[in-house]
């Protein structure tokens, strides 16, 4: 039986050692064609999408820690849901998972304390404050027993 393939491109393709110009047809026996071409076969627009998270655990685990910042929080459910679901699910991805889920929730629960934090910690010495701060470390340095002595 000829089945024929035509070429709906502008330039040619070649299909069992013959080309096609674009916009023409050749017939084939079934036999000479590439699976994808022969009846039945899905087209590509059919074939199913591509599975991200899929790929993504194939990885090791420290590629996937590494790259969870481009992940939504959904996308972290869903890794960690797909992972236990496994035959040996891995420890270490699981527990990298969760404390990111623990820090995006802290995140969302207060917004300013991860900014103001590390700003905080070492902006203090300009503002006026730092005087207290001084003199509570003078009285130290006078009085090295402390207070118990």
């Amino acid at each position: 039986m000829k089945i024929g393939v035509e070429n709906k491109g502008a330039s040619p393709m070649y299909v069992a050692g013959v080309m096609i110009p674009g916009g023409e047809t050749r017939h084939f026996d079934e036999a000479e064609l590439p699976p994808e071409l022969r009846p039945g076969a899905q087209p590509a627009d059919e074939l199913p999408p591509p599975d991200p998270l899929g790929e993504i655990l194939q990885r090791s685990v420290r590629d996937i820690l590494a790259g969870l910042d481009a992940l939504s929080d959904d996308d972290i459910d869903a890794l960690i849901d797909r992972e236990e679901a496994t035959k040996q699910p891995r420890k270490t991805l699981l527990a990298g998972l969760a404390e990111a889920q623990l820090l995006r929730a802290a995140a969302r629960m207060d917004p300013g304390s991860q900014g103001q934090g590390g700003e905080g910690e070492g902006g203090d010495t300009g503002t006026g404050e730092p005087g207290a701060e001084e003199g509570a470390a003078g009285k130290g340095a006078d009085n090295p027993g402390g207070e118990g002595a």
